[in-house]
């Protein structure tokens, strides 16, 4: 056996400092007496002094967190079946709580019943806390996501494979996944060739990736997206993945017609609705029931016009087949409906 330090205790300070280093501790328990044997890493990992008290099986699962606990009945069994690795909290008699793993097997007597079970036990409170860490963060991460409608996603830096995080939560059905579809699949096929030129060219440069795409929606129909992603490098620098985020920007994109209560034209909509129509001045006048003086001082105007002559011009270039787009951003539209 190799002993890390030297003299006659060379092996004893070598057990010691390996338990040490590892937080951990070793324990055998008489299954017919219920007394226990610990070593100097077991008392220090239930917060006791060594020697201080004699380890006995009922003061072992008396330090056990209540929510964690096995029936007694429960913990012979499972000593018989060799099942005893379990990670549970213990609480200290100072009332700190404390994360342990526990792994264990049972040796037979010559009947082949259980008498004793023996193990080692870790400290891995540090490890739980970061994982509680990062479940939090997760979650935040998730919620937040979802707020906001979008994707997040991560792709191997070869491109072959793109994991969506939160498909599941922002898309109805699952069988065009299941079946193998790619994530080119769900993008228009007009706006595929662009997307994977855009998307190798940032490979390829190892650089951010910004494309504006239309995306595949449950119900069969496409809305406009802007994914964007950013590589992640490890600390000599290679690029090892990239994450990215897909938002909707639809509403950008394709304008919704304009309301009643949302009317109010601008004098180049006027001007391009009477293009449409083919109408002159006179003929918008007389269709609206206004003059042609006001006609051209609305088409004049920058902006969009509060003016009461606004209600009949629009009512009469809807009613001749034009339809008024409203400005989610950039400038309002007009087309022939």
């Amino acid at each position: 056996m190799l002993s890390l330090f030297e003299g006659s205790l060379g092996f004893r300070d070598t057990f010691r400092y390996v338990e040490e280093a590892l937080g951990a501790g070793l324990w055998s328990w008489d299954l017919k007496t219920d007394a226990m044997e610990w070593s100097h890493g077991m008392f220090k990992l239930f917060g006791l002094q060594p020697d201080a008290v004699s380890p006995h099986f009922d003061m072992f699962a008396g330090m056990i967190h209540p929510d964690d606990r096995l029936p007694a009945g429960e913990v012979r069994r499972a000593v018989s079946a060799m099942q005893l690795h379990r990670t549970f909290r213990i609480i200290w008699r100072n009332g700190r709580v404390r994360w342990v793993h526990n792994k264990s097997e049972a040796l037979l007597g010559p009947d082949g019943k259980a008498t004793r079970a023996v193990g080692v036990m870790r400290d891995i409170t540090a490890d739980r806390l970061a994982l509680r860490e990062f479940e939090v963060s997760d979650a935040r991460l998730q919620a937040l996501t979802t707020a906001v409608g979008a994707y997040v996603w991560t792709a191997n830096m070869d491109g072959s494979a793109i994991a969506v995080k939160n498909w599941n939560e922002l898309r109805a059905d699952r069988t065009d996944v299941a079946q193998g579809a790619t994530w080119i699949d769900f993008v228009h096929p007009d706006d595929r060739d662009a997307a994977i030129n855009a998307w190798s060219d940032a490979r390829a440069r190892c650089a951010p990736c910004e494309i504006e795409h239309r995306l595949l929606q449950s119900d069969g129909s496409y809305r406009w997206q802007l994914s964007r992603a950013v590589p992640v490098k490890s600390a000599d620098g290679k690029v090892e993945e990239y994450v990215g985020v897909t938002l909707d920007i639809h509403a950008t994109k394709v304008m919704p017609p304009m309301t009643d209560v949302e009317r109010r034209l601008t004098g180049a909509q006027i001007r391009a609705a009477r293009g449409i129509l083919r109408w002159s001045v006179r003929n918008l006048a007389d269709q609206a029931k206004i003059s042609a003086a006001t006609v051209r001082r609305l088409e004049e105007s920058d902006g969009a016009s509060k003016d009461d002559a606004i209600k009949p011009i629009s009512h009469a270039l809807g009613a001749a087949g034009v339809t008024f787009f409203a400005a989610v951003t950039g400038k309002p539209g007009v087309s022939p409906r």
